[in-house]
């Protein structure tokens, strides 16, 4: 299993069973939210997931990434998605893989990317001199 699976998994795990929360987001240390209101953006992805004309709380919730719009880099799930699927990733997956995964694992009709704001992804370059 890749080391960031076996992580994102783990905080998973703590964030339902020790924090005892109801939603869970992947967020990385380059990213940033605009526009940043407060609860705008939980909110939002939340009402997405209760709204759910199949189940509520079944799906995933992503901002739009400006990088590729196709895939969700910032899943949002709520506990529910452990029930289904045993973990936030299957554990024999990579940390590239796990966009592709969770993009297409609920299907369009309960995969709900959100276009109205932005996320900012930094590129750090370390330049020798």
């Amino acid at each position: 299993s890749s080391d960031l699976t076996y992580v994102w998994n783990g905080l998973f795990d703590r964030a339902i069973d020790v924090e005892k929360c109801d939603y869970f987001m992947t967020v990385h240390d380059d990213s940033e939210f605009y526009p940043s209101q407060g609860q705008y953006w939980a909110d939002i992805l939340i009402n997405s997931l209760l709204n759910n004309n199949l189940a509520k709380n079944f799906g995933v919730a992503s901002p739009e990434d400006v990088r590729d719009a196709r895939k969700i880099t910032h899943a949002f799930v709520h506990r529910t998605h452990r029930d289904v699927f045993g973990a936030l990733y299957p554990e024999q997956l990579s940390n590239e893989e796990h966009a592709i995964w969770i993009s297409r694992v609920y299907g369009y009709k309960n995969t709900f990317l959100h276009p109205e704001g932005l996320i900012i992804i930094r590129l750090f370059i370390r330049v020798k001199h």
